[in-house]
């Protein structure tokens, strides 16, 4: 954490990735042959990092 904190205000600044997960029902794991551990992204914010990493919407990502 410290490596985040922002000496001069104690401010710390959070990474963020600019998208909307949801967990991934066992039944919509099994129809996508996924892990049910996962997450399913519903959203990327344009011009986030996710959508210029190129993440559309509907992607299954582990869960963190």
């Amino acid at each position: 954490m410290a490596d985040g904190l922002d000496r001069e205000d104690g401010r710390v600044t959070r990474g963020w990735i600019g998208v909307e997960p949801n967990d991934l029902s066992p039944e919509l794991a099994e129809l996508l042959a996924s892990r049910p551990q996962r997450v399913i992204i519903t959203g990327v914010l344009q011009n986030g990092p996710a959508a210029q990493a190129g993440i559309h919407p509907a992607t299954s990502s582990p869960a963190w």
